[in-house]
């Protein structure tokens, strides 16, 4: 998920998102890890710095894909791996040498 403006989570209002800016948290990102000590000193109330720092963590849960276990390990068994030609060099990276789309 990329970065964005506090202004793009639905539910934080104009005043709350003025408090936030005002305390240092200008994204998302900052929000889900700033610490509810630095929201609440930031003048936002204590139920409602709980309420809006779980947000970030909801929306990213409401992103999430979760794929049933048959499919991930079909995807796991069709990955493509290259040798190092090394030996000890693969078997340290798995036995296999190194994953295709991961170098």
């Amino acid at each position: 998920m990329q970065d964005q403006d506090l202004t793009a989570l639905e539910g934080i209002g104009k005043q709350t998102v003025k408090k936030l800016r005002e305390a240092g948290i200008q994204t998302i990102l900052g929000l889900a890890t700033a610490s509810i000590g630095r929201l609440t000193a930031g003048g936002i109330g204590r139920d409602t710095a709980l309420k809006i720092w779980t947000m970030p963590l909801a929306r990213c849960e409401a992103q999430h894909r979760w794929a049933p276990e048959k499919e991930l390990i079909q995807e796991y068994q069709s990955r493509q791996y290259l040798t190092s030609r090394t030996k000890e060099l693969d078997r340290v990276l798995g036995g296999r040498g190194f994953e295709t789309g991961k170098v």
